[in-house]
């Protein structure tokens, strides 16, 4: 090897050498600042606010809500999904001066929210239905994740051709109408509504009555199956009143949301089927067309909810009393075409 050979190898091992000693020092830190950034990016709080103007299924829907936002976490890093319940006046009053990303609400609270939301550009997974719900003047503003229904409970055989001559027990929400599911599920029955009477004193007066027909919700389902398998009760029997549901559960992004594409992420992972097939813990329906129940009145009750009316979610107060007023003349048999005025799906 002549002389100049050599000066050029030991040239090129210093080169060499030299680099393997400024690496750690000029590439590897930048290298730990593109993570860093990476991983800040991910962080952060996603406010969820949750407002129930209906009574659940099994368990509460808030704490559904809240462990399904700790599996998220668990697969976002550095994401927290913190849930608050609130009722509709707090929620108003709160978005005036405080942030929120994320807004949970049902027919009745949506009419006070829709001024705090922003259209929603994600994935859809909701069948029309129920999706069509959450439009307002052709704009998607929510999306559901959930819904129940109602239906016809008795201590005896159902016979919807003579429940005219039965007594019919029901109550009302604030911002519910089980009469208009009861109109569009049964010809004629003879009814006078008390809208002092709650859900609950209904199904309380129907466990004293002998023969009494009760309008229920997926909660009295609950209710009165977990009494049969006590014992308490002998039988139970149920009709699905499948013509209509205002129990429906909806999201919507908030004008002030810090991180539009994070919460966009969390609905869509709400209305995913594997999620949805979770509905069941709380004895809620899927919107998305998935099975949860196998047997039994919720199953009943799930093969009909993709044909199902409902109450678009930003309907007004004065709007879901007309639909009230209009569902017990219709059940009554006067005039049951008026009531169509005021659905969807």
């Amino acid at each position: 090897m002549n002389k100049l050979a050599k000066i050029r190898k030991i040239v090129a091992v210093t080169i060499a050498i030299l680099f393997l000693i400024a690496a750690p020092i000029f590439i590897i830190p930048r290298l730990a600042q593109k993570k860093a950034q990476s991983v800040t990016a991910k962080q952060g709080i996603i406010e969820l606010w949750h407002i129930e103007t209906f009574e659940g299924g099994s368990a509460s829907r808030v704490d559904w809500l809240k462990a399904r936002a700790l599996e998220y976490e668990k697969l976002h890093k550095g994401i927290y999904v913190h849930v608050t319940l609130l009722t509709v006046e707090q929620a108003v009053s709160m978005a005036e001066s405080r942030k929120v990303d994320l807004i949970s609400f049902a027919a009745g609270a949506g009419t006070n929210i829709l001024s705090f939301l922003d259209t929603y550009k994600g994935a859809i997974n909701s069948t029309d239905v129920f999706a069509n719900g959450g439009v307002f003047c052709a704009k998607q503003y929510a999306v559901p994740y959930m819904t129940g229904g109602y239906f016809l409970f008795s201590k005896n055989e159902i016979n919807l051709i003579e429940i005219e001559n039965q007594e019919i027990l029901f109550g009302f929400g604030a911002y519910n109408s089980p009469l208009t599911a009861l109109s569009l599920t049964v010809a004629k029955v003879k009814i006078s509504a008390d809208y002092s009477v709650t859900q609950y004193k209904a199904y309380e007066r129907f466990l004293s009555e002998k023969n009494a027909i009760l309008i229920g919700t997926q909660r009295d389902e609950y209710r009165l199956s977990n009494r049969v398998e006590s014992g308490s009760l002998q039988n139970i029997y149920a009709v699905p009143l499948t013509g209509f549901t205002d129990l429906t559960q909806y999201l919507g992004i908030s004008r002030s949301c810090a991180d539009v594409d994070t919460a966009t992420d969390f609905i869509e992972y709400l209305t995913s089927d594997t999620v949805q097939a979770k509905l069941s813990r709380c004895n809620m329906f899927s919107v998305c067309g998935i099975k949860v129940y196998q047997n039994g009145f919720m199953a009943d009750m799930e093969k009909s909810l993709d044909k199902i009316k409902i109450i678009n979610v930003f309907s007004s107060k004065l709007t879901i009393d007309k639909l009230k007023e209009a569902s017990e003349n219709a059940a009554n048999g006067i005039d049951k075409g008026e009531i169509l005025y005021f659905l969807s799906g």
